[in-house]
């Protein structure tokens, strides 16, 4: 999985604004770049992560079957 972090300007702060790539195809969404709000459990900015915790499969189960 390739991680990407970019810098956007904070809207009348002239500060810069760390995001970083969610990953697992989700996109970030564009309010989080451009700082119209603040999250601490905001995938692309805050400190939350979902590595490893979202799991999609298929299982089979066979009890007594030969």
């Amino acid at each position: 999985m390739e991680k990407k972090a970019g810098k956007g300007k904070r809207p009348g702060k002239g500060r810069d604004r760390f995001w970083k790539s969610i990953g697992l195809g989700f996109k970030r969404p564009q309010g989080a770049i451009e700082r119209t709000y603040i999250d601490k459990k905001c995938l692309s900015i805050g400190g939350a992560s979902i590595k490893g915790r979202i799991l999609a499969g298929l299982m089979h189960v066979r009890y007594g079957q030969e």
